[in-house]
This record gives structure tokens, C-alpha cells and sequence, in this order.
């Protein structure tokens, strides 16, 4: 069996939390900005860290099957899951166009809530199941073109993926968003690209060391917003997150460290959170669109918000 990597799973486990938090506590100004500048590119770099060379896959076709398996089979068990809940709460409200407007999300399934325009429920964070599977199908498809390619393959690679982000944010403001999370998939793509070709490609520490620089600047000036496909300051937001990102992994790696010369197991709450990223959001999408989390939180002396309504 292979063994898991325990600051990958820290990293994850962090913005696992972190994503939870915004969605449960009202976050404003600079805390936003600090989380929001790396937290989503964060999972984004960690996949395609773990994203395979086109040499690797063996067909298409058993490809995309594992990648459905993977990442939209938890979507729809997720979802039949609240469109259930939708029926209980239509039963209580006398109301069955209730039931049918969970049935329509699931299968409309958008990153930045333009299904409450149609009087739709919002699929609230399980877009990220929806961005990632295309974004991997994408990438394959990116891989596939470049193949014939015998020098800077890898890096025609990002450049493609790096062309495609850019488009979909420039072009986002002026299209109304594509159902199935597919423009956030593109957005995305440029952060995937990155963890696959760092992964891939040894680069000097100066490289690192000049995004973690950035990143600063860019918690002020830039913004990342892959729900929503905005990135201001394009440039300063993706060196910058990706500054965030190596940040973290220094944290996590060095704690990583220190615990384990230790013998301690203070860390395993936020390790368990990223070893199981997957059934974690899961259970936060659903207690998220129940209210559970809402009927707790206002009875604390925090200003809380509730992201979507039922």
C-alpha cells in the first residue's frame, strides 16, 4: 500500500477548515482576502500534483470512467441526499415545486449561484466535485494535443492551460455561467497545470521564493475567486496563490516535522480532515443546505451568514 503523504494531507486538512469557516462565519476584509488569495488554488495545485502523464493513462475511456467514479459518483449521492431533504421539507410545506427545484440543481449544477435566479437551489460547494472532473478531462485532452510535441511539451502544456484560465475569466462577465461548473473548471486549469509541472519539473528555490514574495501583494491587490472565475490582477493572483500555496507546505512540512520528533498526535484532526477531503465536503455541503449549521451558529455570539437558502 502506498503511503500517504502526511503534509500533503495537513495542506488539504488546512484548507478544508478554511473553506468551512467562510462558509459558516461571516468573514469580511483582510481575513477574506488572506484566505481567499490561496485556499481554493491550494486544493487545485494538490490534484494536479497527483495528475498522471498522458504516457500513464492507459485509454480514455477507462480514464474518464475513473475520474466519474471518483469525483461525480460522491456528487449525485450527495445531492440525491438533499434533493431528499428537499422532499421532506416539501412535504412540510405543502409545496412540491420545492422538491423539484432540488432535482433541477443537481443536474444544473453551477459554481456561483445563478440557479437562484431561476428560483433554483444552489449546489453550494460541491461545484469543486463538478470543476474538478472536467478540469482532469481537460487536461487530458491539453496532454493529447501536445503529444506529437518532442521539445517543451510540458510547458506548451501550462501555456495552453494558462490561455484557457485567462479566456474563461475575461470571458465569464459577459456570458452567463455554463451549467456543470465548466467555466470554473477552466479557471482552475491554470493552478492544475502548475502542481502537475512542479511536480514533473525540479525548480530552483529562487522560483518559490519570489512567489512567496508575491503573495503578499497579492492577498491586497489580487483576489481569487475560482467560484465566481475572477481573478484580479491575473498574473499577481496566480503567482501569488501559488506563493500561498509553497507557504503552507512549509508550515505543514516543518510542524510535520517537529510533531513526529516529538511522538505527538496533536496534528491528526486536521490530517483525518485531508485524508478525507472528499466525504468531509460532503457532509458540509449536506448540514450546510439543511440549515443544520445555521441553527447552531446564531445562537453563538458570532456574526454567522447563511450561504444559500433552501
Amino acid at each position: 500500500m502506498k503511503q500517504r503523504n502526511e503534509t500533503y494531507d495537513l495542506m488539504k486538512g488546512i484548507a478544508l477548515i478554511l473553506m468551512m469557516l467562510c462558509h459558516l462565519v461571516y468573514t469580511e476584509g483582510s481575513v477574506k482576502q488572506f484566505i481567499y488569495s490561496f485556499h481554493m488554488p491550494l486544493f487545485f495545485i494538490l490534484a494536479g500534483v497527483f495528475a498522471k502523464n498522458i504516457e500513464d493513462i492507459p485509454s480514455f475511456k477507462d480514464y474518464t470512467r475513473k475520474n466519474a467514479k471518483r469525483l461525480l459518483l460522491p456528487y449525485f449521492v450527495t445531492m440525491l441526499m438533499l434533493c431528499a431533504w428537499g422532499g421532506i421539507q416539501a412535504v412540510a410545506k405543502h409545496d412540491v415545486s420545492f422538491f423539484l427545484r432540488h432535482m433541477l440543481s443537481m443536474l444544473t449544477a453551477s459554481a456561483d449561484g445563478w440557479e437562484t435566479k431561476l428560483g433554483l437551489v444552489y449546489a453550494g460547494p460541491m461545484w469543486f466535485l463538478i470543476a474538478l472532473f472536467w478540469m482532469r478531462e481537460i487536461f487530458y485532452g491539453i496532454q493529447r494535443v501536445c503529444k506529437c510535441m518532442k521539445k517543451y511539451r510540458d510547458e506548451l502544456v501550462v501555456g495552453l492551460s494558462v490561455v484557457l484560465s485567462i479566456a474563461s475569466v475575461l470571458i465569464h462577465p459577459y456570458l452567463p455561467s455554463l451549467p456543470f461548473s465548466i467555466m470554473q473548471a477552466c479557471t482552475a486549469l491554470a493552478f492544475y497545470a502548475v502542481g502537475w509541472y512542479i511536480h514533473n519539473h525540479l525548480q530552483p528555490w529562487w522560483i518559490y521564493g519570489i512567489s512567496v514574495v508575491v503573495w503578499p501583494f497579492a492577498i491586497v491587490f489580487g483576489g481569487v475567486g475560482i467560484d465566481s472565475c475572477t481573478m484580479n490582477i491575473y498574473p499577481l493572483s496566480l503567482i501569488g496563490a501559488c506563493g500561498g500555496t509553497y507557504a503552507v507546505y512549509l508550515l505543514c512540512k516543518g510542524w510535520t516535522r517537529v510533531i513526529n520528533s516529538l511522538t505527538l498526535n496533536i496534528t491528526s484532526p486536521l490530517k483525518w480532515c485531508g485524508m478525507y477531503s472528499l466525504p468531509v465536503l460532503c457532509m458540509h455541503a449536506f448540514e450546510m443546505h439543511s440549515d443544520m449549521y445555521y441553527s447552531v451558529m446564531c445562537r453563538l455570539p458570532i456574526c454567522c451568514e447563511r450561504a444559500w437558502g433552501g
